[in-house]
């Protein structure tokens, strides 16, 4: 029996070497590799389609939390800021009002009235507030010290010599007929009554009075904790117009 033939490694290593037996191992395994590749690939774009769409998915519910969370904050600052301007309805702020009268000099003089600071400043602010009722509004005693829930000082501004007073009332109806007669006051005196507005209605406020300077407009004015104006050229018989926002004082064509 003859021996059997043994593959010695130079010759596998030759054969390797050999372009023929390339082509033909390169033909024989090229399809066999593309489908590996091929099926490598789809499975890793697979993978990634599913993870690209659960990230779609969590971005689709995050945004809906977004929005949710966007409408109640809404909804609160718009609470917020009602109560904030009903809690007001019942205010006024009087600036240029001379502090050192002589009813608060004589408050600040009474100590058997109450010695806490905060009472005393109530006191002398009311007594100045009531005394200017009478000698400046002629109310007389259409307001007296029941009508006056509190009263206070409260900082200057830049370009303000006097702290303004804030006075709450304890019923609309006083508040209101203060308010009217702030008309009788000249400008002179340099004493002004206004309402107390919320942050909001008071920025509409002030852009409305440099439109009026402006002479866009012809009168503004607040009512109610809200702002009326009217236009210039318009029928000033006309109801006026009440501003909710900028586009408000826009004249309508």
């Amino acid at each position: 029996m003859p021996p059997k033939a043994t593959l010695k490694t130079e010759d596998l290593i030759e054969a390797l070497l050999d372009p023929r037996v390339v082509a033909a191992l390169s033909s024989a395994l090229k399809p066999m590799i593309a489908e590996s590749v091929d099926a490598a690939i789809d499975k890793r774009i697979g993978q990634l389609i599913t993870s690209v769409k659960e990230i779609e998915s969590r971005q689709s519910k995050l945004e809906q939390q977004l929005t949710a969370l966007r409408k109640i904050n809404t909804e609160q600052e718009v609470r917020i800021d009602e109560l904030e301007a009903y809690s007001k309805l019942d205010n006024l702020i009087i600036k240029g009002l001379p502090e050192k009268s002589y009813a608060e000099r004589g408050a600040d003089s009474t100590s058997n009235v109450c010695d806490h600071p905060m009472a005393i400043n109530h006191l002398t602010a009311q007594s100045t507030f009531l005394e200017f009722c009478q000698d400046k509004l002629n109310l007389g005693a259409n307001i007296t010290a029941q009508d006056i829930s509190v009263a206070h000082r409260v900082k200057a501004g830049p370009r303000e010599k006097v702290r303004p007073l804030i006075v709450r009332f304890t019923n609309r109806r006083s508040r209101d007929l203060v308010y009217r007669a702030r008309k009788l006051l000249q400008p002179e005196q340099n004493i002004y009554i206004s309402e107390q507005l919320r942050k909001t209605t008071s920025s509409l406020f002030y852009e409305a009075r440099q439109l009026k300077l402006q002479k866009q407009l012809s009168s503004v004015w607040t009512q109610g904790g809200q702002v009326y104006v009217k236009f210039a050229g318009a029928d000033q018989t006309a109801r006026p117009t009440l501003v909710r926002s900028k586009l408000d004082l826009i004249p309508r064509k």
